[in-house]
């Protein structure tokens, strides 16, 4: 009863192994969230408050998908900052917030 279960290992770092579970609570989290938008397209369409053809009809070259075309670039290039090597500490994000003030 008092012994705990060892970890389990699949790569020679562990750390990485534990980056990778990170990742996929983050995949699971983000199955939530979508699943949850299902829901709330569904309950706004069966309320009459949405229609399908609503949810596609973001014209090219709209303001709406400008913001999101930004939105969607600021996020991927945030998420890939560690692989690039530019990941910042929070300590430099507040400092940089500090200068701003």
């Amino acid at each position: 009863m008092g012994q705990t279960q060892q970890e389990q290992t699949f790569f020679a770092d562990p750390a990485l192994d534990r980056v990778m579970g990170v990742v996929f609570n983050l995949a699971a989290e983000l199955q939530v969230l979508r699943e949850r938008v299902i829901v709330l397209e569904h309950a706004l369409q069966h309320a009459g408050h949405l229609t399908p053809a609503a949810l596609e009809s973001v014209a090219p070259g709209s303001p709406l998908e400008h913001t999101l075309a930004i939105d969607r670039r600021d996020y991927v290039s945030h998420l890939l900052e560690p692989l690039l090597g530019r990941a910042a500490s929070r300590n430099d994000l507040e400092a940089v917030a500090g200068d701003a003030r």
